[in-house]
């Protein structure tokens, strides 16, 4: 990844903090992206104390003049943009739909899903122009099997697959390779407010392990290590697919139990 120029969306924490700092150590230029100017701008002094090249933008990526500005300002500054990661991402209210509010499941899929076509819209004529780019997208384990009260959250990350596909139908032979990764139990702040959030912390967590086949929660940073192979020269012919790194999850789904 030397020289390249990667934009990392919802990079301010969790997934898209280490993957922000997995591409630096690799060499490239990042673009912070996140709408928390504090932590965004927290990233890039952790990748620049590391020795790296990174600016932030603070962007609603649900805003098209804000993700519109956003790419002219990553190209104002490294002059190119070699790959996208579309992480930025929120759970949402837990409710079915009777109960949500309509403006909470626009909200929802508007930061999920349309933050993907909105970043990937604006970035992919770059790309174009330089003859190549990847787009890595962050889906979910809730692309592919559901909970009770998240069919905001279910809806988006499932569409995020199926954008996904599409698109690197659309532009594989203009060589930008599209893929998505399904993280499952992140150890990630959000993670752990949810786990905060019904009164037994390390209960909840310890629950959610028992369902994990390799009994414990993923880090951001092996998350991150799959973006970096699937943006990467090393996955060269690969385009089109969704990634899980869930600890099993998804194999053992059937069998899961309570």
């Amino acid at each position: 990844m030397k020289d390249q120029v990667v934009i990392v969306t919802g990079s301010g924490q969790g997934i898209g903090e280490a993957t922000a700092l997995r591409f630096s150590s690799e060499g490239a230029s990042v673009v912070v992206v996140d709408i928390q100017e504090a932590s965004g701008n927290e990233t890039v002094q952790e990748i620049q104390h590391q020795g790296g090249k990174a600016c932030f933008v603070r962007v609603d990526v649900s805003n098209p003049s804000d993700v519109r500005n956003m790419v002219e300002q990553a190209v104002a500054a490294f002059g190119k943009i070699d790959v996208l990661v579309n992480v930025a991402g929120v759970q949402g209210m837990v409710a079915d739909i009777v109960e949500l509010p309509e403006d909470e499941w626009y909200h929802v899929l508007n930061v999920n899903l349309t933050s993907v076509y909105l970043c990937s819209k604006y970035c992919i004529p770059y790309m174009l122009e330089q003859g190549g780019g990847s787009i890595v997208n962050i889906a979910s384990m809730q692309s592919f099997f559901n909970m009770p009260g998240s069919s905001a959250y279910a809806a988006a990350k499932g569409g995020i697959v199926s954008l996904t596909r599409s698109m690197a139908l659309d532009f594989a032979p203009q060589n930008i390779r599209i893929n998505a990764v399904a993280p499952g139990y992140i150890d990630t702040p959000l993670l752990r407010g949810f786990a905060e959030a019904t009164g037994d912390m390390e209960g909840a967590i310890q629950q959610w392990c028992s369902r994990i086949p390799i009994r414990r929660l993923q880090q951001p940073a092996e998350v991150a290590e799959v973006i970096l192979f699937l943006a990467s020269s090393r996955a060269s012919a690969v385009t089109g697919v969704t990634y899980p790194v869930d600890g099993g999850i998804l194999t053992a789904q059937p069998f899961m139990g309570d």
